[in-house]
């Protein structure tokens, strides 16, 4: 199932040829295991950008329960610079979709959250501001989102309602 991403998205998994590597290399550099280009420092500071806590040197989800979640990098702007995409399961902790997501973007030596929440992202194949648009299924509520020129903002409710319904009362 990889990230959710869907036939349009098959140049950005080819982008990101490295990610099981990266996931390893990001999980053992905070854990002090292998050798990697990133220091335990910004792996440390890149898994509290996307969410988790740091916890006896390992990331912790909010409900605190260690996580070792998929890292994809891509490229989501054409800048040839790849962001970070974090997916996290537990069921427990992420209910009722049973996931998590985090799309980080790397501004000089600091990662910084664009998009996160619970659910599933999938990349589509539009552009705004010249990033990808996104759409995240949470629960059954799909909405769309598009980059504001810091971060992705959603364009409205939940796909087939009006925005009235979607606005509390």
């Amino acid at each position: 199932k990889g990230c959710d991403m869907t036939r349009p998205q098959l140049k950005l998994r080819q982008t990101a040829r490295d990610a099981a590597a990266f996931a390893f290399i990001a999980c053992a550099t905070l854990h002090g295991g292998a050798q990697s280009d990133m220091s335990r420092t910004e792996a440390a500071q890149m898994y509290t950008a996307a969410g988790f806590m740091i916890a006896n040197d390992r990331p912790v989800n909010r409900c605190g329960q260690p996580v070792k979640p998929r890292v994809t990098f891509v490229d989501l702007n054409a800048d040839k610079r790849p962001e970070a995409l974090f997916v996290d399961e537990d069921v427990r902790c992420y209910a009722p979709a049973g996931r998590y997501f985090a799309v980080l973007v790397k501004e000089g030596n600091r990662w910084r959250a664009a998009i996160s929440g619970n659910g599933s992202i999938q990349a589509q194949p539009t552009r705004t501001a010249g990033w990808l648009d996104m759409r995240v299924n949470d629960a059954g509520c799909t909405r769309n989102f598009s980059f504001t020129g810091r971060a992705y903002a959603s364009a409205g409710g939940c796909a087939g309602e009006t925005l009235a319904a979607a606005s509390p009362a």
